[in-house]
């Protein structure tokens, strides 16, 4: 950040812009005072826009957000760095206008229209910056914001009724500092909440469905508490004011391609829990990839592996005759061992067959159909199994 600050600091020459450290300290404390509550933020610019030189209307930046109040109206507003996302400079004969977001707008009657211009420049590259520092420092699992940074947004709404405290009161007396500090929380409500999203948009949830969440429960290997968070912010997000599309938009913003693969995966295992992909779920599987931060071309990509892998078990099917106890014998198991310890071993087999795995083991190619047969059987035996004990 202080690079940026440090390279337009060398192009702006206005008697109207002060950068850290040489913000004359009046003109701060007026600024404060008039309109920037910015507690332990770090002042790095401010605009005058009195003409006297009070500093009471103006723009402060800080490492944050930024403070802006308008000397004609009066208004002010501060926006977080890390929510702007466009902003536009537009020079009138009296006065240049300031406009974040496009709605936020502010004019300006002090600094130069060059002046303004680049200042609006240096703001934009400030916020990419900072949402680059932010994913690095949540890298554990690319959450590039904090839970402090999501308030008012549907994750913020559902971290909030999912722990039993409103994050929207900053003031809040509940201890949250924990699940602030615990990244995963955000990735098991967002999860959660899109899960029971896509559950919902058929018009009803499935005991399939449900089942099918179960098991992603169980195989995510959430703890106790982490599920019983996972499950009343399943619970909320069916009939919240937020859409799918809604927590896409904001996860795209702080979560790395990673996780946005595998939500988008998920939802695929939820549309299909039930046998068959419902047209509402087909619209909302088509449609998400680029909110949620996905190339379109993956909806045809999980599209075409679904039918690909359907055509195969279904011939594979119609010449099996294995019978459950061959099922049994194949998974290395028998009819006393429960399905957990029956899935345990499920995926010890189809991690072995994985294509990926016969990759790194070096064998030839004339292997890959060896080992595409053993996993149309694997799973075969497994599906037997599973449906002949619901």
């Amino acid at each position: 950040m202080e690079h940026i600050i440090e390279k337009y600091k060398n192009k702006i020459f206005d008697d109207k812009i002060y950068f850290h450290p040489n913000i004359p300290s009046k003109k701060l404390k007026n600024a404060i005072k008039s309109y920037a509550n910015i507690g332990n933020e770090t002042p790095l610019a401010l605009i005058d826009d009195t003409i006297f030189g009070s500093a009471k209307a103006g723009l402060l930046l800080t490492n944050n957000a930024i403070y802006i109040k308008d000397s004609n109206s009066k208004n002010s507003f501060s926006c977080l760095l890390n929510k702007i996302e466009k902003v536009s400079f537009k020079n009138y004969i009296l006065m240049q206008n300031l406009t974040i977001n496009e709605t936020l707008k502010i004019d300006f009657t002090q600094p130069n229209k060059k002046s303004l211009s680049l200042f609006s420049d240096m703001l934009l590259e400030l916020n990419e910056i900072q949402l680059q520092e932010e994913s690095s420092s949540w890298s554990n699992i690319g959450i590039g914001v904090g839970i402090g940074a999501l308030f008012g947004g549907p994750i913020g709404a559902a971290i909030g009724g999912a722990i039993g405290a409103s994050l929207e009161n900053k003031n809040s007396k509940k201890n949250t500092s924990s699940y602030e500090e615990d990244t995963e929380l955000v990735f098991v409500v967002t999860l959660a909440s899109m899960m029971a999203k896509m559950a919902k948009a058929d018009g009803s949830i499935s005991q399939s469905e449900a089942n099918q969440i179960s098991e992603l429960f169980d195989e995510l290997d959430f703890t106790n508490e982490k599920r019983a968070i996972a499950i009343k912010a399943f619970k909320n997000a069916k009939d919240d004011e937020f859409s799918i599309y809604d927590y896409a938009r904001q996860y795209k913003k702080i979560s790395d391609y990673d996780l946005q693969e595998f939500l988008y995966s998920v939802l695929w295992l939820i549309a299909l829990a039930d046998g068959e992909i419902h047209e509402n779920e087909k619209y909302i599987l088509k449609k998400i990839p680029p909110i949620l931060g996905l190339p379109q071309s993956k909806f045809d990509e999980f599209w075409n592996d679904i039918h690909n892998k359907k055509e195969n078990n279904n011939k594979y099917q119609e010449s099996n005759t294995t019978t459950l106890e061959e099922c049994y014998t194949i998974l290395g198991c028998n009819q006393q061992d429960s399905m957990q310890i029956i899935k345990k071993k499920y995926r010890i087999l189809i991690s072995e067959y994985h294509p990926d795995k016969i990759q790194s083991k070096g064998l030839p190619e004339s292997f890959m159909k060896f080992a595409t047969e053993q996993m149309q059987k694997i799973n075969f035996a497994y599906d037997t199994i599973k449906n002949s004990r619901t």
